[in-house]
Formats: structure tokens, sequence, C-alpha cells
């Protein structure tokens, strides 16, 4: 069960032992759809929850504890996760960056030119770990050329082929990046690299919501796969 305490507030208040005060405009607005009038609804703290998990601060507590709340059958308030992530954006992008800055709508040459030491292609990786015969994230994309995905197509796709496709894209992320850990923890790891630094938007909401089916796939594939390429 979640046990700190957060303390939403009309009027601004410095934080003390352990309790956390927020005060902010957005806040108020967030305050008026709240229905208890003591303690913050269980969905708006589920969205609180989810909103925060975009930045590297306590984030396994925070992924817990979302994962509780949905287990509970808490939903998210997609209005107030807007308000939220622009409410995060203005705090915290100083220290993490700015979310501005993750940008898919380039072309693959430029985007894919990070700090990364690769030992192999990228897209020659997502060939490798494909689940059919061509890697999902070319059914959702309008250019070849461009890494950005199209949502009209991605909401084409069954439940488990978003899953798939997502997976996809984390296993490549998992050997590129952290190789040097077991196949699971790379996973867990990959998935939250994705989550804070390399997505925002959809498909970064859609790995936060369903991090607990993507750790949990079951697929002997990725495991001889990463195994052989070490």
């Amino acid at each position: 069960m979640p046990k700190d305490v957060d303390i939403l507030t009309d009027i601004e208040k410095e934080n003390s032992n352990g309790v956390e005060f927020y005060h902010h405009s957005i806040i108020s607005k967030i305050m008026i759809l709240n229905e208890d009038e003591r303690y913050l609804d269980s969905n708006l703290i589920y969205t609180f929850k989810i909103s925060h998990l975009s930045y590297p601060i306590n984030w396994d507590k925070h992924m817990k504890d979302a994962i509780f709340l949905q287990e509970k059958g808490c939903v998210l308030n997609y209005d107030v996760y807007l308000m939220l992530m622009e409410l995060w954006e203005e705090i915290h992008s100083k220290k993490y960056g700015s979310k501005s800055k993750i940008n898919l709508n380039t072309n693959n040459q430029s985007f894919f030119n990070g700090n990364v030491k690769r030992k192999y292609d990228h897209d020659w990786l997502h060939e490798q770990f494909a689940f059919y015969d061509r890697p999902l994230h070319e059914s959702i994309r309008r250019d070849m050329n461009n890494p950005f995905p199209v949502k009209e197509k991605w909401d084409a796709l069954s439940y488990e082929d978003k899953i798939k496709c997502a997976l996809e894209e984390c296993y490549v992320i998992a050997f590129e990046r952290f190789s040097d850990f077991p196949y699971r923890i790379a996973l867990i790891k990959s998935i939250k690299k994705l989550i804070t630094t390399m997505t925002k938007g959809w498909f970064n909401l859609f790995l936060k919501e369903n991090f607990k089916d993507l750790i949990n796939f079951n697929d002997e594939h990725y495991k001889k796969v990463f195994s052989s390429l070490i």
C-alpha cells in the first residue's frame, strides 16, 4: 500500500517532515475535479503516479504504486494527465531536459546518431527480434526513412500486436544499451529508458500503463536472440 504523504493546497506551503505540498494553478484546477473533501480520489492518485513516470524520480516506487492502483481498478483521467505533464515539464525540464526535445519526426540517420556505440545495425536488430516476418514498427510508419509512428496505424493494431510492437523496440534498446545485464533486467531497464528519455505522447503513455504486461510477456525468442548476440 502506498505510504507517502503528498498534500495539494490552494496556498503556498513549504515541505516539512517528509510531507510534500503542491501548489500551482494547475493543481487548483485538479482540486476542483476531486470528489472527496479531504483525500484525493483514487483515479487521480493513479493519474499522478502515471504522470510522474516520465521522470527518473523515485521511478520504481511510482511504478509499483501505479500497478497497485491499476490492479484495484483505477483508471487514468486523461485531461488531468495532460495538465500534470504540463506541470512536470515546467518543474523538471531544467534538470532532466525538456520533453519537447524528443523528436521522432526526423530522418533515421539524424534520430539514430546518438552517443550509443552500436555493435549491430539498429534496423538489423529489429529484424532479429521481430515476432513476425517483418518488424511491427514498419506497419505503423508512413515513411521507412522516418521513425515517426502514425497514431491511426497504431490504433488499427490488436492489443497483442501493440504489446509486441512495443516489445520489439524494448528488446532492441535492451540489447543496445543494457546487454551487460541479464536479459530480464535489461528489458526492464530499456522500458524505463524509453519512458523517461526516449518517448513522449501516446506511445509513452502506452508503455507506462502496460508496463506489467510488457515485462510479463513470455517470449522465449527474445531470450534466445539476446543471448546469442552477446
